[in-house]
């Protein structure tokens, strides 16, 4: 039987080093034995020298904004909607689904996935768009460490989580922000909103920092808990520092209110970690409550659940082990991504 062609596919990612670059690299690496070439290129580079391929997929809906002479550069035209944030113009509130929506224009493409279940319940009702839900599988490989994390000789249980704390901004930078989302600060009742103001003045970075920081707060100085709030590796922080981080801790955070996978959260199981995480984006097919973690949907709740790791080593350590076989026995979703791209 002859060998099935080969299919080109040609990746346009956003930034270098992130989150869809990453998954790009895993792509191109994971179905190259399947017969699909994926060819990874920066937007800037793609943009001087296009170069008809076969499928021209683009990694996140910033791309879909910008002008780009699609038909003469692919056959087939693709993109990946991954996070809700590219979506919605308030990424730092609980309430966003309640505002409209970017006027996006997905009519060029041929197929649309997504890979958020929020995303995937949204999209067809607010576009009227048919999409493809492809899962996500993060590129670190951390999965084989068979030791349980250490504790360190001062703390029995350290926290992470991937965010900074609130930054204030300075008077010149709300003014600069308020021009830009004057149009976008009105209530549902087409009046101004101070609620929405108010959010101009703290950059949040899709994550309730609020409740970061009254965990920070509540268990600060005291010697047997740690709390680590720092970027994961889309930020400052090389890849190879934030495996180093992950390893050294326990327990993962999240207290997103919108996300695409987070990545994150899955290089935390894959470590061995204990999350506790709100309910968004993929995170309860990697958390399941009450065995590798807590889902939870309160500040108190999250409290709660670190309270209980931090006076159970037995639970925390059952948790543990449950990401980490959690981990091992995931396999790499190529038919997904193969039937996206040839559009079975």
């Amino acid at each position: 039987m002859a060998a099935e062609r080969i299919l080109h596919v040609t990746y346009v990612y956003d930034r270098p080093g992130w989150a869809l670059h990453n998954l790009g690299l895993m792509l191109q690496a994971r179905l190259a034995p399947a017969g699909v070439q994926v060819t990874c290129v920066r937007s800037d580079e793609w943009h001087g020298a296009p170069e008809m391929t076969e499928c021209l997929y683009l990694s996140y809906t910033g791309l879909v904004r910008e002008h780009f002479d699609y038909d003469r550069w692919a056959t087939t035209l693709l993109t990946t909607i991954h996070d809700p944030c590219e979506i919605s113009h308030f990424e730092d509130r609980a309430d966003w689904r309640r505002f409209p929506l970017l006027a996006l224009s997905f009519d060029r493409f041929d197929r649309v996935s997504v890979t958020s279940q929020e995303l995937a319940e949204i999209l067809p009702a607010a576009y009227g768009l048919p999409v493809f839900r492809t899962p996500t599988w993060p590129t670190t490989e951390i999965v084989h460490e068979t030791t349980v994390n250490a504790v360190s000789a001062t703390h029995s249980c350290v926290v992470i989580s991937s965010t900074i704390l609130p930054k204030r901004f300075t008077p010149r930078e709300v003014l600069q922000r308020a021009r830009r989302l004057r149009q976008f600060t009105m209530g549902a009742d087409g009046r101004r909103s101070w609620s929405q103001l108010r959010g101009l003045l703290v950059l949040k970075r899709r994550k309730n920092v609020g409740w970061l920081a009254a965990i920070q707060q509540r268990f600060a100085g005291e010697r047997d808990i740690e709390c680590l709030f720092r970027y994961g590796n889309s930020g400052p922080v090389s890849a190879a520092d934030w495996v180093a981080q992950l390893r050294r801790a326990n327990v993962y955070v999240c207290t997103s209110t919108m996300e695409g996978g987070p990545l994150p959260v899955m290089e935390a199981v894959q470590a061995g970690l204990a999350v506790v995480s709100t309910p968004v984006g993929q995170v309860e097919e990697w958390v399941h409550d009450g065995v590798n973690g807590r889902i939870c949907r309160s500040l108190n709740e999250c409290i709660r659940a670190l309270e209980a790791y931090r006076h159970t080593p037995d639970l925390l350590a059952s948790h543990q082990a449950a990401s980490r076989s959690l981990a091992t026995g995931q396999v790499f979703p190529a038919d997904a991504w193969i039937r996206f791209f040839r559009g079975d």
